[in-house]
């Protein structure tokens, strides 16, 4: 029988300037701008491409925040960025998931 256990993704730990858009996509599914949407896709290329030198600049701790903090579920793969429906919009991650630190 597995356990299920609180996970609390903590939005502190998400560089400043895409903790509300990630806070958004990860709780809601609310698709995030043209960058984000890039990450989130693992497409490397088209987040280059998107981001100004502010996103380049924190590109690596994004990825690294993404690694270590949120479900693999919503990115990694367009199939996943497009399947993932928020934490909130489902009922077994709404269970055991929360963000915090969102604002």
């Amino acid at each position: 029988m597995s356990m299920l256990y609180l996970k609390s993704i903590d939005m502190n730990k998400c560089p400043q300037h895409y903790r509300g858009s990630t806070a958004r996509y990860l709780t809601h599914g609310c698709s995030p701008g043209g960058f984000l949407a890039a990450v989130f896709r693992n497409d490397l290329k088209e987040a280059f491409n998107r981001g100004d030198d502010t996103s380049i600049f924190f590109l690596k701790e994004l990825m690294v925040f993404l690694y270590n903090n949120v479900p693999s579920a919503c990115y990694g793969s367009p199939e996943s960025f497009c399947n993932w429906k928020g934490i909130n919009n489902d009922p077994e991650l709404r269970e055991i998931m929360e963000v915090k630190n969102a604002d």
